[in-house]
């Protein structure tokens, strides 16, 4: 099951959402809600990937992670023979 959980709040209490909220939701309102919510969503992450590819070419990070040595992702043919 996935869950989503609210970042902060104020309260005692933080909010959270299921899939079965979301399937009682479009049952009480009806399909109509869908194109709000993608809009919403789509909206929503469209300003977080920019401020993201900001920050992703800021000098400072870039330095960063230029000095990091991440491993190479495996190749195809080596996932095919098991080689990772």
């Amino acid at each position: 099951m996935q869950i989503f959980v609210e970042r902060s709040s104020n309260n005692k209490h933080l909010n959270t959402i299921n899939i079965r909220h979301v399937a009682n939701s479009i049952r009480t309102h009806g399909t109509g809600i869908m194109n709000t919510t993608v809009n919403f969503t789509y909206q929503f992450l469209s300003k977080k990937f920019f401020v993201f590819s900001q920050f992703m070419f800021d000098e400072h990070i870039k330095s960063k992670l230029i000095k990091v040595n991440f491993p190479a992702a495996p190749t195809p043919s080596a996932m095919k023979f098991g080689v990772v």
